[in-house]
């Protein structure tokens, strides 16, 4: 339609002007920043209700093309953190399955307080971690109901015998 296509052509003539006084350059195919500090200037420049709607676009497009991690950073960006750290969660809970615990780690992290207690517990138990494992999820265990509950339950009492804490794995 000739709205959108007036609208592609003001922005790909907007990115040649970038271009060529020389805010952004041509890298392996892509266009980038010359320089994060010149980013940084440019998003200093937005009105926060303009950063967060571009976030909020950015994150839809990024997320339906595959780059789910940099879509969750901009999920949290655009004022949805919440989904911005189901997809950190999601991302977490596939390295663990792959065996890239460190990583699962911070993830989950990152997610902060929207990351399941029980998911935290297991990384740390894989970490080696069990003891502080333990120290985390007992806590989180008693404001817990139902299946949340009976997971978190179930990682702790890995998390004991892990440690050795035998008694704890029986009372988990």
């Amino acid at each position: 339609d000739a709205a959108n296509a007036n609208v592609e052509a003001a922005v790909l003539d907007a990115l040649r002007a970038a271009v060529d006084v020389g805010l952004l350059v041509v890298a392996d195919g892509r266009l980038r920043f010359r320089h994060a500090l010149t980013r940084d200037a440019v998003l200093a420049s937005l009105l926060p209700p303009e950063r967060a709607a571009l976030a909020a676009r950015a994150a839809q497009v990024l997320e339906a093309r595959g780059d789910r991690a940099v879509a969750a950073r901009l999920h949290v960006e655009s004022g949805d953190p919440a989904r911005g750290a189901a997809i950190l969660v999601e991302l977490a809970r596939a390295d663990v399955g792959r065996g890239a615990v460190r990583s699962a780690a911070a993830l989950l992290d990152e997610a902060g307080e929207y990351a399941a207690p029980a998911d935290r517990v297991h990384v740390l138990t894989l970490l080696g971690r069990a003891a502080e494992a333990l120290e985390f999820g007992e806590p989180a265990r008693d404001r817990l109901r139902g299946d949340e509950r009976a997971e978190l339950c179930l990682r702790l009492a890995r998390a004991a015998i892990v440690a050795g804490r035998w008694g704890d794995a029986r009372r988990h």
